[in-house]
């Protein structure tokens, strides 16, 4: 009788083991919808559920850190990509990932060390481009914040933050001709979803790094309050972070002041208006 118990108890080991993997499954499965729905607090605790049992998911540990990263927690955030690098070395995105929160600690100096890491792994990570213009942007090295976007939109010649991204470069360069040039190509390539690959945490965090370019623009608007141009380009800043409702003001604002004769500007004015319209529902 007892031998009898003892091979039926063996004979449901490998049932107990696919049990085990699909509830690890299911668990890692609802991190990732709290995740993605911006429910950063319970991805976290889901996400750890799951590291506990698989503790080399670098993937996992990757998303916790986005989950710190999008609750501000910049140490937890950086403490977990680190951990997934140390476990992958090769995770281009995990580089990019701390390297955006040296960014957003002002350590300039590691932030690029890692953008430059993440190149080494996958030259094709747009996200390392975008990550050291900004980089560079924000430490006022605008021509050095071009050549990065130059290298994106030779790698991806359609790519529509870049040429966004351009755009205000040449606002900080005041080039006004370049401004509207980029601004209308990248409408031209995507006029609606500038962030429809990112992480959510992701979108936050590029919106915390234009502040810089946000402060000048906002000084430029105070110096000229009758300039169509220094509310069309805050509009575009407004625009790239996510902040429809102060774009759709900004540019609609711009157009009353504006007082050529250039319909290609009052039609770019026009478009962007009905786009930050259409993005902010």
């Amino acid at each position: 009788m007892k031998k009898t118990i003892l091979i039926f108890l063996i004979s449901l080991i490998p049932f107990a083991n696919l049990f085990s993997q699909s509830t690890s499954q299911a668990v890692y499965q609802k991190a990732l919808e709290y995740y993605f729905a911006s429910n950063f607090n319970d991805a976290i605790k889901y996400f750890t559920d799951y590291i506990n049992t698989n503790t080399q998911s670098f993937d996992a540990i990757n998303y916790r850190g986005l989950s710190y990263l999008g609750l501000k927690n910049y140490p937890k955030a950086k403490e977990d990509f680190t951990t997934a690098i140390n476990i992958n070395k090769s995770f281009s995105q995990g580089y990019v990932n701390r390297a955006n929160v040296y960014a957003l600690e002002g350590n300039y100096t590691a932030a690029e060390r890692d953008y430059n890491d993440a190149i080494r792994y996958d030259r094709n990570n747009y996200e390392i481009y975008y990550g050291l213009s900004l980089l560079y942007i924000n430490n006022r090295e605008y021509n050095k914040s071009l050549a990065q976007l130059n290298t994106l939109t030779s790698l991806d010649p359609k790519n529509p933050r870049a040429f966004m991204n351009k755009a205000i470069v040449y606002m900080l360069l005041n080039d006004t001709s370049k401004i509207f040039e980029n601004v209308s190509e990248s409408l031209y390539w995507d006029s609606s979803y500038l962030y429809k690959n990112l992480n959510k945490s992701l979108v936050f965090t590029i919106a915390d790094r234009f502040k810089y370019a946000l402060q000048v623009l906002n000084g430029s608007v105070s110096e000229n309050p009758k300039s169509y141009l220094a509310y069309f380009n805050r509009g575009v800043i407004y625009y790239m972070m996510a902040n429809y409702k102060n774009a759709i003001d900004d540019f609609k604002k711009s157009g009353k002041l504006y007082k050529g004769s250039d319909e290609k500007v009052t039609d770019l004015i026009n478009k962007l208006i009905r786009i930050s319209k259409f993005n902010s529902l």
